[in-house]
């Protein structure tokens, strides 16, 4: 009702130029802020309507949106947070552009982030962050500030000693964000009623949390399949491949890796599952890999199957025995080739905790800190480093958490791995909340 009164008084929308980008808005996703889901679906109302307000974006409309994601899902439109899911719809619906919406409560404010990638580039490309209360006229506050910064990108003047540093040391091309006078935003009463302690401060001191679902793409190889397999297809090859294990002997050298190959096809069968054929696919996944922990504790096989295992025991929710798994990893394989992207694993399962204490932060910052010596792509080395800067930025350390931002824009320069951009854009983004006076 709060946000269908807030869409009553805004100005009718300015018609968008043809070539206006198409952005898809997704639902706002609650993290530990109690708002009715009915109070969700009309904040993402709000911010769809707020954005085709402005002209500059033509937007899909929420009924085909909810559409596609039942076809998608087919039990419920809801749950698509992820950057996959939501890359994926996009594209379905031909959508330039997608908006991802977040209200996380820390403390006793609720944190509003939102972020519009480009579905083309496959990066992001605007974001904004508000704060204030926890109420649902504290959070469409917030919700009105974000928008506004994203949309236009307002920002106090920084200091000269306080710019966003390049990896390559070099002044950015165009012109000056802080000095150009943006377009006056379209506001709601909310908005122009919102006292100043409510909308963000440009030196965010109360911490962000890290970009949503980038551990996952960063350190999961299996996310970066370009185009799943038809889902009949992998199960007619698991069927011939069960055949071929049941005629393999124990003593065979060729049964880990035959094992191996049957655990990352029923993983691969549960990605395209859903409710009980999913979940039967993950167990399946996890007895195989299980056996060869069992079985062949020194093949090279084993540290593959150990990290498999502690990805999908971390999909199914299972955080302190992903964790055991990921330790046991790393002391009996230190030097395999999970080691670096088990590592920063570790790290965030670690920060992830719910109410960490101060000892579990340590033990995670300590985790993210190793993982350049243990290696990896750079995408790794600079996601580790990213969430070096979280460490610090919840510590209420700012100095050093700067420093890891810059080493992360610094370690993702120019990178190819599948994450390096998302992770140099996050990095940027939280650079900034703390730097900018």
């Amino acid at each position: 009702m709060l946000a269908a009164l807030a869409l009553c008084v805004l100005a009718a929308p300015r018609p968008a130029d043809a070539s206006s980008p198409v952005v898809a808005v997704f639902d706002l996703e609650s993290k530990r802020a109690r708002l009715a889901d009915d109070v969700l679906t009309s904040m993402s109302d709000y911010m769809a309507t707020r954005l085709a307000v402005t002209g500059r974006y033509k937007v899909v409309p929420r009924s085909e949106l909810k559409r596609a994601l039942v076809a998608q899902k087919k039990d419920s439109y809801k749950q698509c947070y992820a950057d996959a899911c939501q890359i994926e719809i996009g594209k379905e619906l031909a959508a330039e552009k997608s908006l991802a919406s977040q209200v996380s409560k820390l403390g006793k404010l609720c944190i509003v982030t939102l972020t519009l990638y480009d579905l083309r580039e496959a990066a992001t490309d605007a974001a904004g962050t508000g704060r204030g209360p926890c109420s649902e006229e504290g959070v469409l506050a917030s919700i009105d500030a974000a928008l506004s910064e994203l949309i236009h990108g307002a920002r106090p003047p920084p200091r000269a000693a306080a710019t966003v540093p390049s990896p390559s040391n070099a002044s950015p091309s165009g012109p000056d964000r802080a000095t150009a006078s943006p377009p006056s935003p379209v506001t709601s009463p909310v908005e122009r009623a919102t006292p100043p302690a409510v909308v963000a401060p440009a030196v965010q001191a109360t911490p962000s949390p890290p970009r949503e679902g980038l551990g996952d793409h960063v350190l999961d190889p299996r996310r970066h399949i370009a185009k799943p397999r038809p889902q009949k297809l992998v199960a007619v090859e698991l069927k011939n491949l069960e055949r071929l294990l049941a005629a393999t002997p124990q003593s065979s050298k060729d049964r880990p890796a035959l094992l191996l190959r049957l655990g990352d096809g029923y993983a691969e069968l549960a990605a395209a599952s859903a409710d009980r054929a999913r979940r039967e696919a993950l167990q399946r996944s996890i007895d195989l890999y299980q056996q060869i922990v069992k079985a062949y504790p020194n093949d090279d096989r084993f540290a593959d199957a150990m990290w498999s295992i502690a990805l999908t025991r971390r999909s199914q929710r299972a955080m302190e025995d992903a964790e055991q798994i990921t330790m046991t990893l790393l002391r009996k394989t230190p030097n395999s080739r999970h080691a670096g992207r088990a590592r920063a694993f570790l790290g965030d399962l670690l920060f992830a905790e719910t109410n960490a204490s101060a000892n579990t932060l340590k033990r995670a910052g300590r985790a993210y800190a190793s993982v350049p010596k243990a290696g990896g792509p750079a995408s790794v080395i600079g996601y580790a480093k990213y969430m070096s800067g979280h460490v610090a930025w919840r510590q209420g350390e700012l100095e050093a958490a700067r420093d890891a931002f810059t080493a992360a824009m610094k370690a993702t320069e120019g990178d190819a791995n599948p994450g390096a951009r998302e992770v140099h854009a996050a990095a940027r983004a939280d650079f900034e909340r703390i730097t900018t006076p």
